[in-house]
């Protein structure tokens, strides 16, 4: 459920500060996302996250975008280690 009024957003303060994924997929898995890469699977809560920084080689579902969006996640997209950002 999407949120309606944007004065109630969650603090910053409430959940984990940032994520940093690089040469991974992400996809929606239940109400959370889950990242997947060479070592396998990792499920994310994205309710207690805050930004999830996309590195190099990293792609992610529209599913996973949604779910994130409602959980109210930001997304950028950044180079290696989080040095320059992208989107």
């Amino acid at each position: 459920m999407r949120i309606q009024d944007r004065h109630i957003l969650p603090k910053f303060r409430d959940g984990w500060s940032y994520l940093y994924v690089d040469h991974c997929r992400i996809d929606r898995e239940a109400q959370a996302v889950a990242i997947h890469d060479a070592k396998g699977k990792a499920p994310v809560p994205c309710a207690t996250l805050c930004l999830l920084m996309l590195g190099p080689g990293t792609s992610i579902s529209h599913a996973a975008v949604s779910t994130l969006a409602d959980s109210g996640c930001l997304i950028f997209w950044c180079g290696e280690e989080g040095v320059r950002l992208y989107a």
